[in-house]
């Protein structure tokens, strides 16, 4: 469960299976999501194989998404501050594609990431005022979400996430890169807020 103000609630299911393939064993991971409020279905199915040198994950996916994937705003915490106290930090937009990514095995550090990507992206508007301690108020509402640009975009990422020192008595340090590249077109469609209530 999750709660923003593009889907109030969102309840989601996921499944994952893991049959024998020609490739050798393959993992399924099957993700179903429906908000509230916008009613609108969203879907991921992800394909991952691993072996001891790597491992490749194909998705397919037709979901909401936040501009800063790196905050979690649709994690847990902010579903929460969303649904009890009527703020919602993140910004969403609507993304449908597919995206190839290799990452070393899950056993090892996951310290490089490399995908490539086409997404279809378009606006997501805000369907809900609804907060619990905001009951009663005739003036709450939840801020305008940004409007995204609507069109597709192709491209490819490389995430560097080195760390030395493994001892928590002594020094330690980390560092992340992030180098993305993409093309693609789009269309401005209306202004770069609205409500859609």
């Amino acid at each position: 469960m999750r709660y923003n103000r593009v889907e109030a609630l969102s309840l989601g299911l996921r499944a994952q299976i893991r049959p024998q393939t020609l490739l050798g064993p393959v993992s399924v991971t099957g993700t179903a999501r429906i908000g509230l409020a916008d009613r609108e279905p969203n879907g991921r199915i992800d394909l991952t194989r691993e072996t001891l040198a790597q491992r490749l994950t194909f998705s397919l996916f037709h979901e909401l998404a936040a501009i800063d994937e790196s905050a979690r705003h649709l994690g847990i915490s902010n579903s929460l501050v969303a649904a009890l106290a009527g703020r919602d930090d993140g910004d969403y937009y609507r993304r449908s594609g597919l995206s190839l990514e290799w990452t070393p095995p899950e056993l090892e550090p996951q310290n490089v990431k490399v995908r490539g990507f086409a997404e279809y992206h378009r606006a997501a508007m805000a369907e809900t005022d609804f907060a619990v301690f905001k009951l009663g108020s005739d003036t709450f509402r939840f801020r305008d979400n940004l409007i995204a640009d609507e069109g597709w975009l192709y491209g490819g990422q490389i995430l560097i996430t080195p760390s030395w020192g493994s001892d928590p008595n002594f020094v330690q340090g980390g560092l992340e890169l992030t180098a993305e590249a993409a093309t693609g077109d789009s269309s401005m469609r209306g202004p770069r807020y609205s409500h859609g209530l």
